[in-house]
């Protein structure tokens, strides 16, 4: 490095000489001389191996992966020097099997060591490889690579690099190999880096073949008479996570445009007005398909090209997008560019911008093969989905929705503080009424508050850090959760305090002398269990009958242990939800004649406790239901929440309050029958006097 010594520039200079390359007049070649800038975009290319070759034929590398997916064998640039005055360069090539360059062993038979010339008049690299393998003596520098940067990008033409790399042995000697290509491995990003370096256009070539597709669909989609669909300038809306399914198999992809209009898509976010005024309802559109993984093991064997390329028309009345489909195939062609099957109709409908409408009429869609079912390339028709779309207007609607529950959560903490803070100041000027307040409850109301603060310590011991789309603040979401556990903390230890005097107050009631009444927590407990075990059961029963929402369904046969500890969560927060259960029943058994609690309390805490049931149920006709699982405030996690739970939990909480209050004025058992009432258990009694 820093003294290297050029020794093969003119046998580059003589391969330059030799022609002007693939690409034809039209498409063009990048011919500036910034060269070394362009380059430097590429970390990666992606190798594409002749078709007709063997294992042993495929290129100078002996120890190549021969049970890795071809398409994902890549040649990585390594330790580059290049000058932009003279237009030398040099450096690696180093040959990867996998996706992560670093994890792969390096041997000296996966390098490749190059240095060559930029021709700026040919727009060509020509480049000398030297290869270096222990099963020959020697060195082999008889290795040529040309590489050139298209201009124009059309259906079958995507690739911002394209190179060429060819043995110059004789076809009977061992080191000799059938020529293959280089190109860049990711079309997306890849495009994005060099657009403003090369200034590509996009030519668009097949939209005769789409145009019956889109005609008429305004007129006959219903859904296009009932909302508004996404418009061509907020292009990060027709970007989605698809599922491409059918019988035989099923992918994952990433469904983004890459042009609209005579417009690159630069970036994930990119304001309206960079792109041209949209004046018709119909644009054309190009998109690039990025599938993640392989089919799986019970499918078929088929392997598809990481990219699919696509063109076609999108109908903003509608909804709609056609598309015409390109994606190379791993079947045996005649040379480089016949190894294509453009004959893909893809199609689109997607849902309304309303989040009611769009809940009604999801994306749908369906990729098609217009090959006759003999044809080798043929598939079986595959349906397009997906669970996540999420629109901008949508996006930022989401975000507002949990800032506003975060808010919410903090002024009902703050709430709760105060209301806990004046049963305090309740019990000082009423120490009588102290040891009738029930254990049970206060454990209860303790339990509810301790809960979370465990589970939130438990997503952070297990390095559950993954962030939703929704969280795009900056960090001041966090801010504010890191304050709600800290008030959640405070209510903690604010109720832990109050169970502890309350049950000091019970304790020094119960040694008192001449007291004739035993206040016990266990004739409470054996009510209240029984209780809590039947509201178990009619519980289950009724989440696996009505199951109103996605978050509530099949948890009775599908994920059984994930689901039946998300179950538990849920009918925890449904006893804290009728915490004042084992008050009103501890009123009936000892027939207290005080009042325990302050109205503030039972009746501040009831309310606060229905809020969320409150909010819910305006929540789910307001926002978007496919995003619940980001909410804040009310989580479907901490309690059960759908319409019916929303009704009936705020219900039987304000009959529980009313059955303090009058329990509180008439006695604990006021609220039956007076002949069923008895004999009071318990007389009071004075204090002793000085």
């Amino acid at each position: 490095m820093g003294n290297y010594v050029y020794s093969k520039l003119d046998e580059s200079k003589t391969m330059c000489d030799g022609g002007n390359g693939e690409f034809s007049q039209e498409i063009g070649v990048y011919k500036g001389a910034n060269v070394c800038s362009v380059l430097m975009k590429f970390y990666e290319l992606q190798v594409l191996w002749d078709a007709d070759c063997n294992s042993s034929r495929c290129g100078p590398f002996t120890e190549m992966a021969s049970d890795a997916d071809p398409w994902l064998q890549k040649l990585a640039i390594d330790l580059m020097d290049c000058d932009d005055t003279t237009g030398h360069m040099n450096g690696f090539l180093v040959l990867s099997s996998w996706r992560v360059i670093n994890t792969s062993p390096v041997t000296v038979d996966s390098v490749l060591a190059f240095e060559g010339s930029w021709s700026s008049s040919s727009g060509q690299l020509c480049l000398v490889a030297c290869h270096y393998s222990g099963n020959y003596s020697g060195e082999d520098c008889s290795i040529q690579i040309h590489v050139q940067f298209p201009l124009t990008l059309t259906l079958q033409q995507r690739l911002v690099l394209l190179g060429h790399v060819a043995s110059l042995k004789n076809s009977s000697d061992p080191r000799y190999f059938k020529p293959f290509a280089l190109q860049a491995s990711s079309v997306i990003p890849s495009i994005q880096q060099v657009q403003p370096l090369l200034n590509l256009v996009y030519n668009y070539t097949r939209l005769d073949q789409v145009e019956e597709c889109t005609r008429g669909t305004a007129g006959d989609n219903k859904t296009a008479q009932e909302g508004k669909y996404p418009g061509v300038s907020n292009f990060i809306d027709l970007s989605f996570l698809a599922q491409f399914k059918n019988q035989k198999q099923i992918k994952r992809a990433f469904v983004r445009p890459l042009t609209v209009g005579s417009s690159f898509v630069q970036a994930a976010v990119q304001p309206a007005e960079l792109l041209p005024l949209v004046t018709s309802s119909k644009s054309n559109v190009s998109f690039s398909i990025s599938l993640d993984g392989q089919p799986d093991e019970h499918s078929a064997s088929e392997s598809w090209h990481p990219e699919i390329s696509a063109e076609g028309i999108y109908d903003t009345n509608s909804g709609k997008l056609c598309l015409i489909g390109c994606r190379m195939v791993d079947i045996p062609q005649k040379g480089f560019k016949d190894r294509k099957d453009c004959e893909i109709l893809i199609k689109i409908q997607y849902p309304p911008s309303d989040p009611a409408l769009s809940e009604k009429h999801p994306l749908s869609g369906t990729i098609l093969s217009l090959r006759n079912n003999t044809d080798p390339l043929h598939f079986e028709p595959m349906e397009v989905s997906t669970s996540n779309l999420l629109y901008s207007i949508q996006a930022r609607d989401a975000l507002w929705r949990k800032d506003f529950e975060i808010f919410l959560s903090m002024i009902t903490l703050s709430i709760m503080v105060i209301v806990v803070i004046l049963q305090f100041m309740y019990s000082r000027r009423h120490p009588e009424a102290l040891p009738y307040m029930s254990l049970l409850m206060l454990v209860i109301l303790t339990l509810g508050h301790m809960i979370p603060l465990v589970l939130n310590f438990e997503a952070i011991f297990s390095g559950n850090t993954q962030k939703t789309p929704l969280v795009l603040s900056g960090g001041w979401i966090e801010v504010k959760e890191v304050i709600i556990r800290i008030m959640t903390m405070a209510l903690f230890l604010l109720q832990l305090r109050l169970l502890q005097l309350a049950w000091t107050a019970r304790h020094s009631r119960l040694t008192q002398e001449g007291i004739q009444i035993e206040l016990s927590e266990r004739k409470v407990l054996k009510v209240c269990l029984p209780l809590y075990l039947l509201g178990a059961i009619l519980a289950c029963f009724l989440q696996w009958l009505l199951s109103y929402s996605a978050l509530e369904a099949h948890f009775l046969w599908k994920a059984m242990q994930v689901a039946w500890w998300a179950f538990l969560k849920g009918y925890t927060g449904l006893v804290v939800d009728f915490f004042l259960l084992p008050q009103v029943v501890a009123n009936f058994l000892w027939g207290v004649q005080e009042k325990p609690l302050s109205r503030i309390f039972y009746g501040g805490m009831t309310g606060l406790r229905s809020l969320p049931h409150l909010y819910d149920a305006y929540r789910t006709y307001k926002f978007i239901p496919q995003y619940s699982g980001d909410y804040f405030y009310a989580t479907p996690e901490s309690d059960f929440f759908s319409l019916i739970w929303d009704i009936f939990i705020p219900c039987v909480g304000l009959l529980l309050a009313l059955a303090i209050f009058l329990q509180q004025k008439f006695g604990g058992r006021c609220i039956i029958p007076s002949k069923w009432r008895g004999n009071p258990t318990y007389q009071k009694i004075s204090p002793p006097t000085a």
